[in-house]
């Protein structure tokens, strides 16, 4: 999701990575969905990235974050920025659902800006 947001948002090859196949492969069907198409998606393990972002975001599990702390900043750029959000060990299932609530699908509705619009050149709709 970090990945898809990044492209809709200007970013012009993003490299998701992930320890799950089953990830990598919702991130490339997410990614298609959402008609982006600049999504390296890769199990491949941080501490074997050799490239270096302008920036680097990572939602996971806090000990994780903590393990990994020096390859994130090593893969950021000097003048890059790393964004980090860790996720309490035991507080990363979702809640059950309750039966009486029903889900709808969601809305593929959606503006961003990719700038300053002269005549409407600088908002879509997806």
């Amino acid at each position: 999701v970090l990945g898809i947001v990044a492209a809709l948002g200007g970013a012009t090859h993003v490299t998701a990575i992930d320890i799950s196949e089953p990830a990598r492969v919702a991130t490339e069907s997410n990614a298609r969905r959402n008609g982006v198409s600049v999504i390296d998606a890769s199990t491949r393990a941080i501490s074997q990235i050799d490239d270096t972002y302008e920036l680097v975001v990572a939602n996971i599990l806090a000990p994780e974050l903590v393990a990994m702390a020096a390859d994130l900043r090593r893969c950021c750029r000097r003048d890059g920025s790393l964004v980090i959000s860790a996720i309490r060990a035991g507080r990363h299932a979702p809640p059950p659902m309750p039966s009486t609530i029903r889900s709808s699908p969601p809305s593929r509705t959606r503006r961003w800006s990719t700038g300053p619009s002269s005549g409407g050149g600088g908002t879509g709709a997806a």
